[in-house]
C-alpha cells in the first residue's frame, strides 16, 4: 500500500505492508461428545478423536499427546496432524490395557498442541471389562460340580 501526504509545497510518498493474521484456535472432542470408553483386558479397542480448528487461520503440525495409565499402551493413527480453518479432522486412538488391570474406571489424558494454540486437556473415562474367559471358566467349575454330585449322589444313594 502506498501511502501519500500533501502539503503546500511538499509531498511525501511512502510504501506500508499489511499482514493479515488469522485468529488461531482449537477443539477437541468425539463425535457423540461422550467422554468415557470401554476395554477389555487382553485386547485393544478403538476411541475416535475430532479436532475442529474453530480459527480463521489454518493450523499446521497439531501434535497429539496421552497420558495413560501405567502399564496401558496408546496410540494414533496418525500423531501429527494439520487442519485447515473452519475443518474438522478425525482421529484413531488404540487403546491397550495392561494385561494386570483391574476391572474398573481408569482416567485416559488426549492432549493436542501447536505453536500457536494449546487446547486444554480431554480426560477419557476408561471402563475396564474383565475377559470373558473367566465367565466361561467360572460356568464350567458350576458344571463339573453339579455333575460330580450328580455322580456321588447316583452311585451312593441315600443311606
Amino acid at each position: 500500500v502506498t501511502l501519500v501526504a500533501t502539503a503546500p509545497g511538499t509531498t511525501v510518498e511512502t510504501e506500508m505492508i499489511v499482514e493479515v493474521t488469522g485468529s488461531f484456535s482449537l477443539e477437541m472432542s468425539t463425535p457423540d461428545q461422550r467422554l468415557n470408553a470401554e476395554v477389555t483386558v487382553g485386547s485393544s479397542s478403538d476411541f475416535q478423536i475430532i479436532l475442529t480448528n474453530t480459527g480463521t487461520a489454518d493450523l499446521a503440525n497439531v501434535v497429539l499427546g496421552v497420558t495413560p495409565p501405567t502399564g496401558w499402551e496408546v496410540g494414533f493413527d496418525t500423531q501429527e496432524v494439520a487442519i485447515p480453518a473452519g475443518e474438522t479432522v478425525p482421529v484413531t486412538a488404540t487403546i491397550t490395557p495392561s494385561e494386570e488391570a483391574v476391572a474398573g474406571d481408569y482416567v485416559i489424558t488426549f492432549t493436542a498442541t501447536n505453536e500457536e494454540v494449546d487446547v486444554p486437556a480431554m480426560e477419557v473415562r476408561t471402563t475396564v471389562n474383565p475377559s470373558a474367559i473367566w465367565g466361561f471358566v467360572g460356568i464350567a467349575v458350576i458344571a463339573l460340580t453339579l455333575a460330580g454330585l450328580a455322580w456321588v449322589f447316583r452311585r451312593f444313594g441315600r443311606r
